[in-house]
């Protein structure tokens, strides 16, 4: 992970360069979130707030039809993708954090 301060701004920039993969654009986002283990609550005003930003930004950037819901959309698939990682990470802390998210965001009709 880089932190260069944006020129224009002067703000920290996040660069994560973990791993080079195409997939869900969420999924950092949703991974972070549930990794960090935050109280529920927080781990929801962080998702009600960010996420519209994130959207925002990628407009800013170019990216054409992808609205609100195709983000939420997205991040609801992310946390479940999280729940294999956890296991396989053996956390438990990190497990019970990715499924109180799988609850929050309805995840169980992505299994049918």
């Amino acid at each position: 992970v880089m932190l260069p301060l944006d020129p224009l701004s002067g703000r920290l920039v996040l660069i994560d360069w973990e791993g080079c993969t195409r997939g869900l654009g969420t999924w950092d986002l949703a991974r972070t979130w549930v990794q960090a283990g935050l109280p529920p609550e927080m781990r929801r005003e962080l998702e009600v707030g960010l996420l519209p930003r994130y959207r925002a930004q990628l407009a800013q950037r170019g990216i054409q039809d992808y609205e609100l819901e195709d983000c939420f959309a997205d991040y609801r698939l992310a946390i479940l993708a999280n729940i294999p990682h956890a296991l396989a990470w053996e956390s438990h802390s990190y497990l019970e954090s990715a499924m109180r998210a799988f609850s929050d965001w309805e995840c169980e009709d992505l299994l049918t």
